[in-house]
């Protein structure tokens, strides 16, 4: 059996509407730098979908992200 890839868009768009603090996003100069979608459901925590802009490398955002997602 082949299993579909997620669809990100569904997937965010279900996080909006039932956690939307789980989506960190990092904005510099008013311009979206990064963003991680977290996960908790009261035994273990997870990461999705971490992304840092292409012109925003080297940074230091990923790790930022990923230190407030912990």
């Amino acid at each position: 059996m082949i299993v579909p890839w997620n669809d990100p868009d569904k997937d965010i768009d279900m996080k909006i509407a039932y956690h939307p603090q789980g989506i960190l996003v990092a904005v510099i100069n008013d311009v979206l730098a990064g963003s991680v979608m977290v996960c908790y459901e009261g035994h273990r925590g997870w990461v999705n979908y971490l992304a840092v802009s292409l012109t925003h490398p080297k940074q230091g955002i990923g790790k930022a992200l990923m230190q407030a997602a912990e």
